[in-house]
């Protein structure tokens, strides 16, 4: 409730504001900041990349990662509330939504989070890509048998990741078994969960992935996922053309 209040009070105060009038304020640190966000979401990936005023109003616009999705939104000067949405009122655009819709690739910083994750190497070249997917998950591997074709055309690796789906219980369990039998992931899509190659090192190999890509960076999304060396991410099976234009 106190929150609507507040949101009112904002909107009756743009109402009432002069075109010419010009409220400048202090927008609060890219510190403090993270800390607010922090409390939302304690595991999920923050980086902000701009605090400024929005245009002439007595609130600031916030650029940032928010995992793999780049994100906009709206705080006061002391980072009290958080808005995340801020309309036009002249047109009825959705101008946050509108920034945050524009082609950003993944920042360096973000893409070599992910390369800490790689669990195999398949391919040859100075290109790659990356391969976010899992064994016993037919779309995912019909994806990875056409990416092996492709990126050999093209002279590209593929850097592989392994994360199993949270209801694919038997990807996970042949997944534990070939780490720790040191199979190659060609190997671990034909094997099956044997009850003596389960090691901790396994479990604890996909634990990490399933974190980082889950809740780190905000990609709780079904198996494939593609991110491209320049940080394009793709969600999903796909063609040849889109491959193609992805690499572009």
């Amino acid at each position: 409730m106190r929150t609507l209040v507040f949101g009112l009070a904002l909107v009756s105060l743009f109402a009432c504001q002069k075109k010419e009038d010009y409220i400048k304020v202090s927008c609060p640190s890219e510190k403090q900041m993270m800390e607010g966000l922090k409390k939302f979401n304690p595991e999920l990936y923050i980086k902000i990349e701009k605090v400024q005023q929005f245009e002439k109003v007595p609130l600031c616009e916030v650029e940032l990662w928010a995992g793999a999705r780049y994100a906009i939104l709206y705080t006061d000067p002391k980072a009290k509330y958080f808005f995340p949405s801020a309309f036009d009122a002249s047109t009825g655009e959705n101008v946050s939504a509108k920034k945050a819709s524009q082609q950003r690739n993944l920042p360096k910083d973000i893409l070599e989070q992910f390369e800490k994750h790689v669990n195999f190497v398949v391919g040859d070249g100075k290109d790659y890509i990356y391969l976010i997917t899992e064994p016993k998950n037919e779309k995912a591997e019909e994806t990875y048998k056409n990416l092996l074709q492709w990126a050999k055309e093209k002279k590209m690796k593929i850097k592989i990741i392994v994360r199993p789906g949270d209801f694919n219980m038997e990807g996970y369990n042949t997944a534990i078994s070939a780490l720790c039998k040191k199979q190659s992931f060609d190997q671990m899509l034909k094997s099956h969960y044997d009850a003596s190659a389960d090691c901790k090192e396994g479990r604890a190999t996909l634990d990490q992935n399933m974190k980082f890509i889950n809740a780190q960076m905000g990609l709780a999304f079904p198996n494939p996922i593609i991110i491209t060396s320049n940080g394009k991410l793709w969600i999903g099976q796909l063609n040849k053309d889109q491959f193609e234009a992805l690499l572009k």
